[in-house]
């Protein structure tokens, strides 16, 4: 019957957005390898119990190969127990040795990067990469990678990016599916901390497309009101036109959100919910700027015979 750390399990955990500190960001790559350094001493300990009980089976079958009928009444001073001696001590000294190769070769091995918009990366195996004097405030993504290979393999990838394509993922696969479970919800817990309601509003697919259509709808029709107030007549008998050009302005919202509100930001400070109330601020201003705008235009052609 197949063991529960047979089969490898993975937990996914997918973000609407992500903002946070440098210091948050190198708490997340520091619970990462805490818990893989758990995972590194689960597989050693795995591997030397594995390593003892092939010695304690190659011990037992020593006598039969040396043609040892019964070890215990074996005379010490004989030739056969000289062998047995000598076998069982390098049969001891290869066990140590593979031990000290298991504990060389069982690593976690991490690796923290950041990405600039243009392409540039740089990548360390320590978390202080992503310090504040280290981190570019331009930065369009971050991804921490860490893995053990030994039986039970285990890795957890996180992805915080915009560029070149936005994507915030938190994945963590496992062969041990206790340690699966305690690692994802740990760091689910703390990458949750910097999702923020109000942009994951704008990135949702459902409410995306609902605002998206919302856009689309009132520039539209506000297209529509507009041509027919227009002294070109061939632009009042086209009144689809409207719909076209109602395009326009979900463009431009499509833009100013990806700038105003990116999926992944990292902040010099923790008042995101300041830094949300300004952004929405702006919003709102340059909002009834272009309406005012907008109602200028339609009274100065109106008044026109």
């Amino acid at each position: 019957m197949a063991t529960q750390d047979t089969f490898r399990r993975t937990r996914t955990l997918g973000l609407s957005s992500w903002r946070g500190t440098p210091d948050e960001l190198q708490g997340i790559a520091r619970t990462v390898m805490e818990a893989m350094d758990v995972a590194r001493t689960t597989a050693l300990t795995k591997q030397e119990a594995q390593v003892y009980q092939k010695y304690g089976t190659d011990l037992a079958q020593l006598p039969t190969e040396l043609g040892i009928a019964d070890i215990a009444t074996l005379d010490p001073s004989s030739f056969e127990a000289s062998l047995y001696t000598a076998r069982s001590q390098e049969l001891w000294r290869s066990t140590q040795q593979a031990i000290e190769n298991a504990r060389v070769w069982i690593i976690a091995g991490h690796n923290f990067s950041w990405t600039l918009r243009g392409g540039i990366q740089e990548s360390r195996t320590t978390p202080d990469i992503f310090a504040d004097a280290s981190l570019p405030r331009n930065v369009a993504g971050v991804s921490i990678q860490s893995n053990v290979f030994a039986s039970p393999t285990s890795s957890i990838s996180v992805q915080l990016q915009n560029w070149p394509y936005s994507f915030l993922q938190l994945e963590v696969t496992s062969e041990d599916w206790v340690w699966l479970e305690a690692t994802f919800a740990r760091l689910a817990e703390q990458i949750r901390r910097g999702e923020s309601p109000w942009i994951g509003l704008l990135y949702r697919p459902l409410y995306g497309w609902f605002i998206s259509f919302a856009v689309w709808l009132i520039g539209s029709i506000a297209t529509f009101e507009f041509l027919k107030i227009l002294p070109f007549v061939w632009l009042q008998e086209r009144s689809w036109l409207s719909v076209v050009f109602g395009a326009i302005p979900l463009i431009l919202f499509a833009n100013a959100t990806g700038w105003l509100y990116p999926r992944f930001e990292v902040l010099r400070s923790v008042a995101r919910e300041q830094t949300d109330a300004t952004r929405w601020l702006i919003v709102a201003l340059v909002s009834a700027a272009v309406l005012g705008i907008g109602r200028w235009l339609v009274g100065m052609f109106a008044k026109k015979p």
